[in-house]
């Protein structure tokens, strides 16, 4: 960042020599959070002094520009896609200095030479009233549906911002609040009732609520429930190789059971291959954007027909790949019950004393199974569990269950209730602390005594959602 601009103003305003008593900026702009040293003491031997804000009134457009050394700003725009729907949904205005040069000053480069030169909510104001001035037309003409702003939440701690200016820019833009949504970093707000009272205002208004980010730094899930978003966008550190990764999907997952049921959509952030399009779809995300779709541009309109097709065989490809999904879960579900009820045919006419060798003999080829073992209508068990191909538990607090364990709370056990067999979701396993299913039978031995029989697969290879790995 060139600071020759901050400084050239600092000499226009100060001379070359400091007068007694005249203020000295710290952050390289005479405009701005300035120390008034008394010309008697020094500042090394004195420590740092209260701040007086000043914010003149004549600072325009051009002189903030000058001071973050940028000719001018730009705006592009960066799709928001519904792959369910197949249509563009919504495009984020992202903002780009420009140097006098024609040099592209990137956002992140941009952002901290104005938080150095105190001019953080100047190029905030004026990056939203670039992106609303350039979009107008768009939208009069229906070629963008909702625009997506960013909104520095940290701005909302200063009383100078508590005016009601961004529903300002928007009316004075001609541009309906119901077109806008905005995007919020809540963990830039430390004052949780200045958020609750800024997000009720703005949603009254007509403005759709969006909760950037979530996922990255600190945010909190309590936020989720103050701000009730009504639309939650996932941090790309999430999905960024959610499909090798069944934790990343388990946290994923969860956020959005969360989301849906206090009515937000949920939109994955940074989306860029196509087996993350298919894992989020899979696990029940509504919006996507990220390179995969397509990349920011200045036109918003100039890649709508590309995109538009690339969203049409994405969509294809995954409902077939959720045919062939669904085809294989029918086949090992109709694999494992198979091999529940020849096992089961065995123990039937077994006494309970050999329950043990007829579960280690019929199933210690079958490929997948953690363990084995069998209740009694109460959710007791009567057998020993039998380990087949189960790694060592991850930790010693995790151990098999022994005779007289009760499984009656066991969401598998509450299941089996409603059916005659059943297949758990996944859950983890008290044998060996690792994802699992559980297959269960009921079964009546040869003197007419009810059973059940449990088998554990492991779930190593899979996914939270059941799909193998890389799986469409």
């Amino acid at each position: 960042m060139c600071r020759e601009p901050a400084q050239a103003a600092w000499r226009e305003a100060a001379g070359s020599r400091r007068p007694e008593g005249i203020p000295i900026a710290r952050s390289g702009n005479p405009y701005r959070e300035v120390s008034t040293i008394p010309p008697d003491q020094d500042r090394c031997s004195t420590g740092i002094y209260p701040l007086q804000f000043a914010m003149p009134s004549s600072l325009n457009t051009e002189q903030i520009y000058s001071l973050l050394g940028i000719s001018k700003l730009k705006t592009v725009y960066h799709p928001i896609v519904s792959l369910a729907e197949q249509k563009i949904f919504g495009l984020e205005a992202l903002s780009r200095g420009l140097q006098p040069d024609c040099n592209e000053v990137p956002p992140l480069q941009l952002f901290a030479a104005a938080n150095q030169q105190g001019l953080s909510l100047e190029l905030d104001r004026l990056c939203r009233s670039t992106a609303l001035h350039h979009t107008k037309p768009h939208i009069e003409n229906d070629e963008i549906p909702l625009l997506f702003i960013n909104l520095d939440l940290s701005h909302l701690q200063q009383p100078r911002n508590a005016t009601g200016y961004l529903l300002q820019q928007v009316q004075s833009a001609g541009i309906p609040p119901h077109r806008i949504a905005i995007e919020l970093v809540e963990s830039k707000v430390a004052n949780a009732s200045l958020l609750k009272a800024f997000v009720q205002t703005y949603r009254h208004a007509g403005f759709l609520i969006v909760l950037d980010d979530f996922g990255a730094d600190h945010s909190n899930l309590d936020r989720i429930l103050l701000v009730r978003p009504d639309i939650l966008k996932i941090d790309r550190n999430l999905i960024a190789g959610i499909q090798e990764d069944h934790y990343r999907q388990a946290v994923v997952q969860s956020i959005i059971t969360l989301a849906h049921r206090i009515g937000s959509l949920v939109l994955a952030e940074g989306v860029e291959t196509l087996p993350e399009v298919q894992t989020c779809s899979r696990l029940g995300i509504d919006l996507f954007q990220g390179y995969y779709f397509a990349y920011p541009h200045e036109n918003p309109c100039s890649q709508s027909d590309e995109t538009i097709q690339l969203l049409h065989q994405c969509f294809t490809r995954i409902a077939d790949g959720h045919r062939r999904s669904t085809r294989a879960e029918t086949l090992s579900r109709s694999v494992m019950r198979s091999t529940a009820e020849r096992v089961a045919r065995q123990l039937a006419v077994d006494s309970i004393t050999e329950y043990e060798r007829t579960l280690r003999a019929e199933l210690q080829n079958v490929s997948g199974i953690e363990c084995a073992y069998c209740l009694d209508l109460d959710g007791t068990q009567i057998s020993s569990t039998v380990q087949l191909h189960a790694n060592p538990p991850r930790h010693p607090v995790f151990a098999p269950a022994e005779k007289g364990f009760n499984h009656k709370l066991k969401p598998y056990f509450a299941q089996l209730r409603k059916h005659h067999f059943d297949v758990s979701d996944t859950y983890i396993s008290c044998a060996s602390g690792q994802p699992c299913t559980t297959a269960s039978l009921h079964f009546t031995t040869s003197d007419g005594n009810k059973r059940i029989l449990c088998i554990d697969y492991h779930q190593r290879e899979q996914s939270i959602s059941g799909k193998k790995k890389g799986s469409p």
